[in-house]
């Protein structure tokens, strides 16, 4: 299960911990909890993307999606669609912003103003 209510904020499977990523970064929407570090791992086993995370836009469930080859933009927004249907938006941008001291670390600080950004001008 990609969420859980705010009681099952430990998460246990037989005897080993799970790291559901950072407490920053979690989203609380119709008293549900979801862990976008688990999407991020999910995103990139999907053939075409680079590098992708969730974020609440507007109280709407986000994808954000980087993508390695932009021909595959279709069949990734399928592929979203049909496996992950509570997704009511999915961004595709050129460059999810990187922490400098980790590469492949998200900058979600920057990342968030940059939504921000693209949330205005499309307005």
């Amino acid at each position: 299960m990609l969420a859980q209510n705010r009681r099952q904020r430990v998460s246990q499977r037989k005897g080993y911990a799970v790291f559901n990523g950072r407490c920053s970064t979690l989203i609380q929407k119709d008293d549900q909890t979801f862990y976008p570090f688990i999407y991020e791992n999910y995103f990139q086993t999907i053939d075409g993307v680079e590098l992708g995370t969730i974020f609440l836009l507007k109280e709407k469930i986000t994808a954000v999606i980087e993508l390695k080859d932009e021909s595959k933009k279709a069949s990734v927004k399928r592929n979203i669609e049909n496996t992950i249907p509570l997704f009511e938006k999915i961004i595709f941008l050129k460059k999810i912003p990187r922490d400098a001291r980790h590469n492949s670390k998200i900058d979600y600080k920057k990342l968030r103003l940059l939504l921000i950004r693209i949330k205005n001008s499309s307005a």
